[in-house]
């Protein structure tokens, strides 16, 4: 078989493009059963994936011819195509792989929308309510949506050998721009699967279709989701009697429906209202396998065999482990070992995961006879967990895997077996996208939804590639495996693995970047157990993806005013050149460096200088965001400093580890100041305690101002989009619009993650951070916000969303930087609100001053309108000063939960101060009365924000929150200023 992702990719038969030639039809198209789906003139488009399910009753081999076309408008990087065939015996039996056809950039025009489901529906449903005619301005609908067939296209022929008599899944992995045909060379019946994600509706192809539901299946769930409206697509669904099981019509972008089916049967699904485009076919909760005609659906029975004890199951290597499985008996699984008393204590150490994993041999004891073994019982093999804080199978896989005198478990064959039957209930959620991931049957789908995953909708999110997470284990017991395990189980549990990487070789990740690393991360450990070529070139070749700035280009239809400053596209998806991966669509203080740990593990395997080049650049720009929390050069980073947060686009977090390899030091700027050794001087020191002044500007997006007396850190590049977080459900019957902002998780409050401010951070030589953005909540950040007298939309999620608040923060701003004047003017049209404010900072060497100008854009009136001036709070002496009044401010930071499901609203509300304090002057000072003072033009009315902190090692932060007037005639400006002055100086 063929390697691929090699340099030399000339061992696929691709002809020239192609176009206006008339399709290639077989005569046996639609004569055949199970034919309808073959042919040139039958278009596919993947969400990344479709897998040709093909029954060959021959087992002599066949020929593929597929057709593929790129529309080139909605994927700006290089779009190749993956093909393979995987046999009945779950072996990959060929394959090829189409480079993408040199256009790339996409077609900003007609990017109306986005690859990804879930995005592409918050975004649309944002235009729907929140732009003229509901649709996204400055696009139009490309032609090519509803004639695809008019592109030109590339032929890329696949040679299947002859193996074996059965299913043959024929996998191809692609963009969402890309149009597929299939043919074979003779009559081969054909149904489709769109791997994880929804199947797109091309014309009248899937008007009727039929598809099997398994014996074991309990409800199910079928649903379309529509681009624009007006939406008119319905559904009705027959059982094989041709009675009407369930109907729907559609009065939202996505209607549904779920019922409890009958097992075992095939059902019939008629679409109507399919003549345009822009259509998605759902399923959830049975195997959505497609076919053309009853005869079809009914022998490839959702790509499940049965076996001897009646289990529907996917796959080959699946059945033989669970053929393993019941063979086992009491005394195959009796490990017959006893502990002395030394080797209770005596502790195992190995690598596991991102960690080090330890267990003591006693606790190894512990989880062995917490294991289930009885064979009659439906928990068999099931692993309780005895140990806290740690995988107790894992722990029970480094026994057996130690080779240490003083380990007795070391190739136990018993503890082998009990280890490989543990992680079996994981390796049986194998599915038919080859990931771990299978819905466990029966499934029950929620009576009233209230939440759009709560409906039977598909998705091409990858996750973290976790789902293969027992790779850990098997590492550990690979020197020992085949001293308890027969070959061919040894082979059938590689083998799914070497499928399932084969699912990520041509994986995109898109607009989440940690996913990416934990992928990748995941091969690189599933390419350690193999030894597989095929996996290892897949991981150079993405490793050298992730790495190239500006590859991946533009995932947010909408042109920014930061796109307009610097004449062309942002980058907000792969490798930027500020070195920082976008995590939803920009930088983030936790996941964008999550990314450099992960590759910095992947980068001990491979070794690519690219991945150095990359962690150079992104160092730079963690080390100039980085301040440190003594005044001092930091002896522990991780504790001892700080970032602002409120650039953050996902999370709440900053983290202060840095996983870069330590042998990366002399090739990585700054990273010896991340591992500071006694005695050892570092090349450079720390930007924020540089006294040599400078102005650096990283991507014209992120600034910092370095004086002999401070330090400043300012953000001018473009903010998370409006949409992002627009996804809050109004159900009407069985459909379903998103008309307002659900929080953007981790804990964070309000309409979006990313909250920066004027400000991001200041930092006072000799003393540490007195102001320190975060996108906690509007208040914590350096803004102007308010509360609105009535809901700015239509729906919202109460836990953590007010529909009230509206901020300049959300704003798309317009940012002009000059380095030379050290001038930041920052103007910003508030979301949702006639307001308009301008924000001018002119830095000097030991002050700076500040301008600010609110204008109405017509009469206004609202509950509240704030400024909010966030402060440092740890070991700082804070206070309001009136005239010859000065009023000390008691700080006790309020510690909020890490990583809730949700934060609390409560302590939200409860930290806004009820006291109003009149003063002219704000200090933020340490002990010995260094740091700052905001001298205002004239007195104004303040209250205190408490300060936080999201977990015990973090900083802590509060603000003071500045009353403004809640009503304006049109025209009407509202202006102030201050100066903010070094004191101690």
């Amino acid at each position: 078989m063929r390697l691929f992702f090699t340099a030399v990719l000339l061992a696929f038969a691709v002809s020239g493009c192609r176009s206006g030639q008339a399709p290639e039809v077989p005569d046996w198209r639609g004569k055949e059963p199970g034919t309808a789906y073959l042919g040139d003139d039958v278009l596919w488009r993947p969400r990344e994936w479709l897998i040709f399910h093909m029954l060959d009753d021959k087992g002599t081999g066949f020929q593929l011819r597929f057709t593929v076309r790129d529309m080139n408008t909605y994927v700006h990087g290089p779009a190749p195509v993956l093909f393979r065939a995987v046999a009945p015996d779950g072996r990959i039996v060929a394959g090829e792989f189409l480079p993408d056809d040199g256009v790339t950039g996409g077609d900003f025009s007609c990017q109306d929308g986005i690859y990804d489901p879930y995005a592409d529906f918050r975004y649309r449903q944002w235009h729907r309510v929140n732009s003229p005619g509901g649709i996204p301005p400055e696009k139009r609908r490309s032609p090519y949506l509803s004639h695809p067939e008019k592109l030109p296209y590339r032929t890329v022929v696949l040679s299947v050998p002859a193996a074996g008599k059965g299913l043959y899944r024929i996998v191809v992995a692609g963009r969402w721009d890309h149009w597929i045909s299939v043919t074979p060379d003779r009559p081969l019946m054909t149904g489709v699967h769109p791997g994880a994600g929804p199947l797109y509706v091309n014309g009248s192809t899937l008007d009727r279709s039929y598809f099997y539901i398994p014996a074991a299946a309990g409800d199910i769930g079928l649903a379309v989701t529509e681009e624009v409206p007006p939406y008119r697509c319905g559904m009705t669904l027959e059982n094989d009697r041709g009675q009407v099981l369930k109907q729907a019509d559609a009065d939202g972008f996505c209607t549904w429906f779920d019922l409890k089916s009958v097992g075992g049967t095939v059902c019939r699904l008629d679409l109507r209202g399919t003549g345009g485009s822009g259509i998605c076919l759902h399923g959830r909760w049975f195997p959505f396998l497609l076919c053309p005609d009853a005869a079809t659906a009914e022998r490839l029975r959702g790509g499940m065999e049965i076996d001897s004890r009646g289990r529907e199951t996917f796959h080959a290597c699946i059945r033989e482990l669970n053929s393993w499985a019941d063979s086992l008996t009491r005394k195959d699984l009796e490990v017959n070992v006893t502990l002395s008393p030394p080797q209770n204590k005596a502790v195992l150490e190995g690598e596991c995961g991102i960690d080090e994993i330890r267990v003591s041999l006693e606790n190894a004891a512990r989880i062995i006879d917490a294991q289930n073994a009885d064979p009659a019982s439906p928990e068999f093999g099931t692993v309780s967990r005895v140990v806290p804080g740690v995988d107790n199978l894992n722990c029970l896989a480094l026994a057996a895997g130690c080779d240490r005198p003083d380990n007795p478990y070391y190739g136990n064959p018993a503890l082998i077996r009990r280890v490989l039957l543990g992680m079996l209930a994981q390796i049986r959620r194998f599915d038919p996208a080859f990931r771990f991931e299978a819905n466990d049957f029966p499934y029950e789908a929620a009576k009233h939804p209230t939440s759009y995953f709560q409906l039977p909708v598909r998705s091409n999110w990858y996750g973290l590639g976790l789902d293969s997470g027992f790779v850990d284990a098997l590492l550990l017991l690979k020197p020992v495996a085949d001293r308890g395990l027969p070959e061919k189980v040894i082979a059938a549990y590689e083998q799914s693995l070497r499928l399932w990487a084969m699912g990520r070789m041509n994986m995109s990740a898109g607009e989440v970047a940690n996913q990416w690393g934990w992928n990748y991360f995941q091969m690189k450990k599933i390419a350690s157990l193999l030894g597989d070529p095929a996996i290892d070139a897949a991981i150079r070749r993405n490793a050298t993806l992730v790495s190239t700035p500006n590859l991946f280009g533009r995932i947010n239809p909408d042109r920014t005013p930061f796109d307009c400053k610097i004449g062309r596209l942002d980058a907000d998806c792969g490798l930027t050149p500020s070195g920082y991966m976008p995590e939803q669509l920009g930088f983030d203080g936790e996941y964008s460096c999550e990314q450099t740990l992960l590759w910095g593990k992947i980068w001990r395997f491979t070794r690519q200088d690219c991945i150095v080049d990359w962690f150079d650049k992104f160092n730079q720009l963690k080390t100039f965001l980085t301040l440190s929390r003594t005044g001092d050069a930091p002896d522990a980073p991780f504790s001892q400093s700080c970032s602002p947060t409120d650039l953050n686009f996902r999370t709440r977090y900053m983290t202060h580890k840095n996983g870069q390899p330590q042998e990366m030091i002399g090739r990585v700027k700054f990273l010896d100041l991340w591992f500071p050794k006694k005695g050892m001087v570092p090349a450079e020191s720390w930007p924020c305690l540089t006294l040599n002044p400078f102005v650096k500007v990283i991507d014209d997006k992120f600034f910092f101002i370095n004086t002999k007396t401070y330090y400043a850190i300012l953000y001018g590049g473009p903010r998370q989009p409006l949409w992002s977080n627009w996804s809050a459900p109004v159900f009407r019957g069985n459909s379903v619009n998103f008309a307002g902002y659900e929080g953007p998780g981790y804990g964070g409050w309000g309409a979006s993650a990313n909250k920066p401010g004027g400000i991001s951070a200041l930092y006072v030589k000799g003393c540490g951070p007195v102001s320190l953005g975060q996108n906690n909540t509007v208040m914590d950040s350096d803004t102007v916000w308010g509360k609105a007298l009535h809901p700015l939309f239509e729906a919202w999620r109460k836990e953590d969303v007010d529909p009230a608040e509206f901020a300049a923060c959300y704003a798309r701003p317009e940012v002009r930087f000059d380095a030379k004047k050290r001038e930041y003017v920052l103007n910003e049209l508030v979301p949702y609100v006639p307001l308009a404010v301008k924000r001018t900072l002119v830095f000097s060497d030991d002050c700076i001053d500040v301008t600010v100008e609110i204008r109405a854009l017509e009469a206004f009136r609202c509950r509240e309108l704030n400024y909010s001036i966030p402060f440092f709070a740890d070991r700082r002496r804070v206070a309001l000063i009136d005239g010859a009044h000065r009023i000390p401010v008691t700080l006790k930071p309020v510690l909020t939960p890490t990583r809730p499901r949700n934060p609390d609203g409560g302590l939200e509300r409860g930290r806004m101060g009820e006291t109003r304090l009149r003063a002219n002057v704000l200090e933020i000072a340490s002990e010995d009365g260094k740091g700052v003072e905001y001298s205002f033009d004239r007195p104004q009315e303040f209250r205190i924000l408490q300060p936080f902190r999201y977990r015990e090692v973090a900083p802590a932060g509060g603000s003071f929150v500045m009353a403004l007037p809640d009503e304006f005639a049109q025209n009407a400006v509202v202006k102030f200023s201050y100066r903010i002055r070094i004191l101690g100086i």
